[in-house]
């Protein structure tokens, strides 16, 4: 029994911190000069790769996994097919959201459910929110430098 406790306290925090993903990087993104923030700039490249990853192939695998179809190989999009910032801060919150009601209602089962993703090979739901928390993580980390930097 202590095994499935930890579990669920595992997947309690990564809720949680999966939760406060999009406001952390709503911030990072507020925070950074204007310069920075342009279409051409480094930190506007970092956001549109995590919308784009978030948007086609993160939420989008989870869901099928939930739907209990197979995750789906998305080829990656061309540098003109971003939306606006506040666009994509705004879609990646919604996605978040909606995704973490699905996952938040999850029982153990439903977590381990699993399927073969064409790319990174059978992967769980569980797995799909720890990489889309990694994602997020990592553009965080990235646009928080570009905010420290001089």
């Amino acid at each position: 029994m202590p095994a499935f406790a930890e579990l669920f306290r595992y997947r309690r925090g990564l809720l949680a911190a999966w939760q406060a993903q999009p406001e952390s990087l709503a911030r990072a993104w507020h925070a950074l000069p204007e310069a920075e923030r342009q279409p051409k700039g480094a930190a506007f490249r970092l956001l549109a790769a995590l919308w784009w990853w978030e948007q086609r192939v993160g939420i989008p695998n989870l869901e099928a996994l939930l739907a209990h179809r197979p995750p789906q190989f998305v080829p990656a999009p061309p540098p003109a097919a971003f939306p606006p910032p506040e666009t994509m801060l705004h879609d990646y919150r919604a996605r978040r959201e909606a995704a973490l009601a699905r996952v938040a209602a999850l029982d153990g089962a439903g977590w381990s459910y699993a399927d073969r993703h064409p790319r990174f090979g059978i992967r769980t739901v569980q797995w799909w929110v720890e990489r889309s928390l990694a994602a997020g993580a990592h553009t965080l980390r990235q646009i928080i430098r570009k905010e420290d930097s001089p």
